[in-house]
């Protein structure tokens, strides 16, 4: 899997974090449709961001499993 590195807007992640959360709307899902569809650059993004959603899953051996967060991560 090759590793991009690119400016989203802040639009655009919200709108893909919605869609690999399975929670976008349908408009949500057609304005994310036309930003992969208006580059190849947009498209090869889209297409690395679901090969590594589908990757599984490598835990942080830095972490400790029994970490308690004290305060709720807010995403938006």
């Amino acid at each position: 899997m090759e590793i991009m590195t690119a400016i989203v807007p802040f639009r655009i992640a919200n709108l893909l974090v919605a869609y690999f959360c399975h929670t976008a709307t349908e408009e949500q899902r057609y304005e994310l449709d036309e930003w992969i569809s208006s580059s190849n650059d947009n498209m090869r993004m889209f297409g690395n961001c679901v090969e590594s959603s589908l990757a599984p899953f490598q835990p942080d051996p830095d972490r400790d499993e029994e970490t308690v967060f004290e305060y709720p991560v807010v995403l938006n």
